[in-house]
């Protein structure tokens, strides 16, 4: 009976630790997506606020106004995508239409402090994107 305890400790000690290394993840990936991300191809532009609101540029114009969440497989895109719910090593970019209410996934690739990549649901190939700088005036 100990030993049936234990292990049934270990095993929920062993999930707790994984949910919130995962939530941990999560919260840096949102935290480093936050700012001006221009396309490589130039003519694409995101801009993610501190409030959940993603901008959509095309060629500078706005093509769409968002409610963003960084989420985990276990996640409405994560189900889409038909991945396995408990890898933890993959997370989400969802884009809710804040007119349409139409939802968008993306596959974060990887988010850094210079350069995002994701990849569209359904889509063949990732979109690579560099922070924009904001320049400081009078430097």
């Amino acid at each position: 009976m100990r030993k049936e305890i234990y292990i049934i400790c270990s095993l929920l000690i062993s999930l707790t630790y994984s949910l919130e290394s995962k939530s941990q993840q999560i919260q840096s990936e949102r935290k480093l997506i936050t700012g001006t991300w221009v396309s490589t191809e130039g003519d694409w532009t995101f801009t993610f606020e501190n409030d959940s609101i993603c901008k959509e540029f095309l060629v500078k114009k706005l093509q769409g106004k968002y409610l963003y969440k960084i989420t985990s497989a276990n996640s409405y895109c994560g189900k889409l995508s038909q991945v396995d719910v408990n890898d933890k090593t993959i997370s989400y970019l969802q884009l809710n239409n804040v007119e349409t209410k139409e939802i968008t996934c993306y596959e974060n690739n990887g988010v850094s402090k210079t350069t995002l990549s994701i990849t569209e649901y359904m889509m063949p190939e990732a979109a690579l994107f560099k922070r924009k700088l904001i320049s400081k005036k009078g430097k």
